[in-house]
Order: C-alpha cells, then sequence, then structure tokens
C-alpha cells in the first residue's frame, strides 16, 4: 500500500475518533444536542469506518472493537462526571436543577455500562484468540503446542506425547 494512503487511513481514523470524542464531550455538556449530535457521531463512525476500509482491515475492527467502546465508556464517565448541574437563581446562588441531576445520572449508567461491557468483549477476545502453548524445552520460551521447531532458538523440538 502506497505511504499516501497508510498516511489518510491514519487521519481519518483519528479524526473520527475525535468526532466521536467530540459528540460524548458535547452531549455531557449542554442540556439538549438533536440532531447536532447525531450529525457529530455519524461523521465520526463513518470517518473512522472510512479510514479502516483504507487500511484494507475491514470496516469495523474485529478484535479491538471491545477496546473501542471501553474507551467510550471511559469518555463518558468522565465527561459525565465533570457535567454541570447547578444552574444560577435570581439570587446570584447556584442551585441544582434536579433535571440537570437525572441527566447526569442517566449519562454514568450508561457510561458505566459501556465500559463493563467493553472491559468484557476486550477480555473474552484475549482469552478466545489465544493459541494453546508450551515452553521451548532449550530457551523456556513459549512457542505453539504444534510447532516443530522452536522459533526464538531454532532447535527441534521433541514430539509430543498423547
Amino acid at each position: 500500500m502506497p505511504l499516501i494512503f497508510r498516511i489518510l487511513s491514519i487521519v481519518l481514523q483519528i479524526l473520527g475518533l475525535f468526532f466521536v470524542a467530540l459528540a460524548l464531550f458535547v452531549s455531557c455538556q449542554i442540556k439538549s444536542g438533536g440532531p447536532f449530535l447525531s450529525v457529530i457521531l455519524l461523521i465520526g463512525i463513518g470517518l473512522f469506518c472510512l479510514g479502516r476500509w483504507i487500511s484494507g482491515r475491514g470496516i469495523l475492527p474485529r478484535i479491538n472493537f471491545g477496546r473501542i467502546i471501553l474507551v467510550m465508556g471511559i469518555f463518558g464517565l468522565f465527561f459525565s462526571l465533570t457535567m454541570e448541574t447547578s444552574v444560577p437563581s435570581a439570587t446570584g446562588n447556584r442551585i441544582h436543577n434536579i433535571g440537570l441531576l437525572n441527566e447526569r445520572l442517566i449519562y454514568l449508567i450508561i457510561s458505566s455500562l459501556l465500559t463493563l461491557i467493553g472491559t468484557i468483549i476486550t477480555l473474552w477476545n484475549r482469552f478466545q484468540f489465544r493459541k494453546p502453548t508450551k515452553p521451548c524445552v532449550f530457551c523456556a520460551e513459549d512457542i505453539l503446542l504444534a510447532a516443530s521447531i522452536c522459533r526464538f532458538c531454532g532447535k527441534d523440538q521433541p514430539a509430543i506425547k498423547n
């Protein structure tokens, strides 16, 4: 793949993640985003998918999908915890707004669930796709169970007894 396509792919993926993070940030800072937030979120997802498509790695990542959900959940937790819940009153003091407190609670619950789901998917993928290994009898490095030659020291491995 030419260098220009690699650079374009990386830039598009970073811009896509930036727009997704921006949508999360804006949704936590203002009371109602409406279609504006949906457009920002769709632009971010579209740019990210376009970058992945240009790089030839598929539109959505298979193994890193859990990490993306995890990062979105962490961003959501951070922004929901920094969300302003008080409003100025007529006397000049600030009072807590019940509606904003409820919104903050909803964002906390959704972000917590995203973080939990992302963690479960990431751990599941890590252990599900791991191939069985054994230590090399000569250099003690982990090699695949079916390997007949160690990839680290290059020595022949003894046959496995069933």
